[in-house]
């Protein structure tokens, strides 16, 4: 009796699912379609992010203390667009497009945007330093990108030290001529980047109310007078705060990706420079033959005791610098400053970015319309001719 059921019922059952109205539930799930279905939805999406960056403006830019192999990460929301870097390479960021991931590009002629991984994610992938001048215990993590200004910025140095008068003309004459080639691309900022104050000034430290107040309560809770350590600790934390204003003030300069020139009298070799976190492009002017310098400096006014500051400058490798001109007259040299400029421009301005062009903002230029050339210049870059 139970087998006459049990087959009425299994009949039932299969003339059910085979109606013409509904041909019922599948019994199997197709995860393998699900898995590529979900995936070829989150490609779509990376595309269209990407495609909708393209017309974004740079959020900031970083310099890559790692390297990184972005052919071998599967894990990139496009691996076909995923960059790979080298440690000194610069990257400009447009956005976020995860936790793990920005949308940017290398700052190189012939790169366009592609998906990075974030610092958070290349903090988890390595591995943690361990600093031997400090104790066993100490450990702290690698740090893969440091910020810096969305253009590098330029700085000068050579043939003597800044304040030599030789050096002043010479620069002069450089910035003058950069700027005229570079007209509405270029600005220049004279600031005080790397000045260290001998003495505590009390007007100064009214102006930087935030940091007296720090360094009062410090000096109030240990409860004792000011010693001279109180002293140079004031004037180490005040000259930071003026370092770090100096810094966000080139930073926003640097924003809408113009070139800026640094005039600084107190950045007088890479290792002065290197204390701040510009990634500055550093031009040597070399004049390696110390007869015609001192000639030169004859003829500037300047004492042969700058030519002590010359020969510290030309010892150091060529490798502490961008790049080392050593041309045979002003207007060689100054070529040669341009047409390396103009490909920076180029790297940082691509003209054929991906997914279609993108807007460049409108720029600002704060400098004023040079004067044509008077017979002075002229007679300026006759003098200088060091080779």
């Amino acid at each position: 009796m139970h087998s006459i059921a049990r087959e009425q019922l299994q009949t039932y059952l299969h003339s059910y699912k085979r109606t013409i109205r509904e041909e019922g539930l599948p019994i199997r799930h197709d995860g393998k379609k699900v898995h590529e279905e979900s995936k070829r939805g989150k490609r779509e999406r990376a595309e269209e992010i990407l495609r909708r960056t393209a017309n974004s403006r740079v959020a900031f830019a970083v310099r890559c203390q790692v390297d990184y192999d972005g052919s071998l990460d599967y894990e990139s929301p496009l691996t076909s667009h995923t960059i790979s870097f080298h440690i000194g390479d610069f990257l400009h960021i447009y956005t976020r497009y995860s936790i793990d991931w920005w949308i940017g590009r290398k700052v190189e002629e012939g790169h366009t945007l592609a998906y990075i991984p974030t610092a958070q994610r290349l903090t988890r992938l390595t591995p943690v330093q361990e600093f031997p001048e400090k104790n066993d215990s100490f450990f702290e993590e690698s740090t893969p990108f440091v910020v810096v200004p969305s253009t590098r910025p330029i700085v000068l140095l050579g043939p003597c030290r800044q304040e030599s008068l030789l050096t002043k003309r010479l620069h002069t004459a450089l910035r003058l001529t950069i700027t005229r080639k570079f007209m509405g691309r270029i600005r220049i900022l004279k600031t005080t980047l790397g000045e260290r104050k001998q003495q505590p000034s009390f007007g100064v430290l009214v102006a930087g109310q935030q940091v007296a107040g720090q360094i009062g309560q410090v000096i109030r809770s240990r409860n004792r007078t000011i010693t001279r350590q109180d002293t140079e600790a004031t004037i180490d934390t005040f000259n930071e705060f003026s370092d770090e204003r100096e810094m966000q003030l080139i930073t926003s300069m640097t924003n809408d990706l113009s070139l800026l020139i640094l005039q600084s009298p107190f950045l007088q070799s890479p290792m002065d420079i290197a204390k701040h976190a510009l990634a500055p492009i550093t031009i040597l002017v070399k004049i390696s033959n110390r007869k015609i310098l001192a000639k030169l400096l004859r003829k500037t006014g300047c004492p042969h005791s700058d030519i002590t500051g010359a020969d510290a400058l030309n010892v150091m490798p060529r490798s502490a610098f961008d790049m080392v001109v050593e041309d045979g007259s002003l207007d060689g040299a100054t070529n040669k400053i341009c047409e390396n400029l103009e490909k920076y421009w180029q790297a940082v301005h691509p003209p054929h970015p991906l997914l279609g062009p993108i807007e460049n903002p409108k720029k600002e230029s704060n400098i004023a319309a040079l004067k044509p050339s008077t017979p002075a210049q002229n007679k300026l870059s006759q003098v200088f001719r060091f080779k």
